[in-house]
């Protein structure tokens, strides 16, 4: 992760790399891509709450920087979806230096964008073949 910015009803996060799968409807690849240099962009944000893991507590505590609540890697992305198929949230999972976080993010919708595909993502020959 490279940085974030967050304005009035949006959240843009800067990613070194992310993968993208073989499904994906903007892939024309036949197996999943990583993609280089890419934009997540939440439009119509109405809600951002950002959680760390206390060891400590076993709990789930206020982050102390919601300005910035992901600044390692982002490990999961989901999105909660109601009966019609319309998308309510977005739950970004992943590490700050302070620890394991939640950063819940309530918005119209979101857009990924990048420029070009680098390489086969990494899990495209998991497991290893062996000899």
């Amino acid at each position: 992760m490279s940085k974030i910015d967050i304005e009035k009803g949006c959240i843009r996060v800067y990613l070194e790399f992310a993968n993208i799968l073989r499904e994906h409807v903007d892939n024309p690849h036949s197996v999943a891509k990583c993609i280089d240099n890419c934009v997540l962009t939440f439009h119509g944000v109405t809600k951002s709450l950002a959680s760390v893991y206390n060891d400590e507590t076993k709990i789930f505590e206020e982050h102390q920087h919601p300005k910035a609540p992901i600044d390692k890697e982002i490990l999961e992305a989901i999105s909660s979806v109601n009966e019609e198929g319309v998308v309510l949230s977005y739950t970004l999972k992943g590490f700050h230096s302070t620890g394991w976080t939640e950063w819940h993010i309530t918005s119209s919708r979101f857009e990924l964008s990048w420029s070009n595909y680098s390489q086969d993502a990494w899990f495209v020959d998991w497991p290893p073949k062996s000899s």
